[in-house]
């Protein structure tokens, strides 16, 4: 799956479709604001990851290896 087809999905899931202030599209389990990182691994990757802010601990979630 490609880095702009995983974040259509996110965005588009209604798990997470709670409002969030500011127009920001909800990401995490708990409705708040979040991004998608690519990270690069040992040289390997990338690979993406859903981040959100919860209870003041930063949080994230894989969601897999972003085709080149």
């Amino acid at each position: 799956m490609e880095a702009r087809d995983m974040i259509d999905a996110l965005l588009d899931d209604p798990a997470d479709s709670e409002p969030a202030g500011d127009g920001d599209t909800a990401i995490g389990d708990s409705g708040g604001r979040g991004w998608v990182e690519l990270k690069m691994i040992n040289g390997c990757g990338p690979y993406a990851y859903k981040r959100w802010r919860q209870g003041g601990r930063l949080r994230s979630e894989y969601i897999g290896k972003v085709k080149a």
